[in-house]
């Protein structure tokens, strides 16, 4: 296959997007690609850092599976014809067709395999061709088998600004009573993300220069109080007594990475 860069995979979602809009699809880019496009002052150490995806994740409406095959296609995208006959009402993959391989692109309709049920639908009336900040960290704090490339994402996404973790519900940032408001409702939820918290945290000498690493700690340490400290439901009560004695994720195929 041939040679990915991330600013080349950065540059065919942003074209994908554009164009099926022109269209009249409404598409959103998820996973490490977006990530990197919303990471600026520290892009150069994400690059090196983080292994470049292995393909292109989209967002798309649920029941739009003809209007993603007719846009796909005439981008010059060949359909994998066996897995959107299988699972062409959840998700389509697609391929550019070059020498030597080329870009995959995976089209998930209405929401991506997840190990915690989040919803996404609505960020596709949101402005711009990318999931917000938010809804995409929380995509990754709700993998139960979380990697080091998630955990990277996750530590650039809290690292990118000051005004990362914010409660003024900007698009640009992250909204700490949103994160809150989610995970107060969903015990599961709650205990695989701050599981995922407490992982990055461990593994920060590793994973970051020493430049970054007192940043990231803080707002890790920022993050898991308003989770902490956010009143739970009474759902999150009742099933936080079971606790782990049963499972408290789905079991997915994949996840978005």
């Amino acid at each position: 296959m041939c040679a990915r860069t991330h600013d080349d995979l950065a540059s065919k979602a942003l074209q994908i997007v554009e164009q099926a809009s022109a269209m009249g699809l409404s598409l959103r880019i998820l996973g490490g690609v977006v990530i990197r496009w919303y990471v600026t002052v520290a892009r150069e150490t994400y690059d090196v850092l983080r292994p470049v995806p292995n393909d292109i994740d989209l967002l798309a409406p649920l029941k739009s599976s003809h209007a993603i095959r007719k846009t796909l296609t005439s981008l010059g995208y060949e359909p994998d014809d066996r897995l959107i006959a299988w699972r062409g009402d959840q998700r389509h993959r697609y391929c550019e067709a070059s020498n030597g391989g080329g870009v995959y692109i995976d089209v998930f309709l209405g929401t991506p395999p997840q190990c915690h049920r989040l919803e996404l639908a609505h960020a596709l009336a949101t402005p711009g061709p990318a999931l917000p900040p938010t809804l995409l960290l929380l995509t990754k704090l709700q993998i139960a088998s979380i990697n080091e490339k998630d955990l990277i994402d996750v530590g650039f996404l809290l690292l990118e600004s000051p005004s990362a973790l914010t409660n003024d519900g900007s698009e640009a940032s992250i909204s700490l009573g949103y994160l809150a408001d989610v995970l107060r409702r969903d015990w599961g939820f709650h205990h695989t993300a701050l599981g995922n918290l407490r992982k990055l945290s461990e593994k920060l000498d590793s994973l970051f220069p020493a430049t970054f690493r007192s940043v990231v700690d803080e707002r890790i340490n920022a993050l898991t109080r308003v989770i902490q400290e956010a009143p739970k439901t009474l759902r999150w009560k009742v099933r936080s007594k079971v606790g782990t004695r049963w499972q408290w994720y789905q079991d997915v195929e994949e996840v978005v990475r």
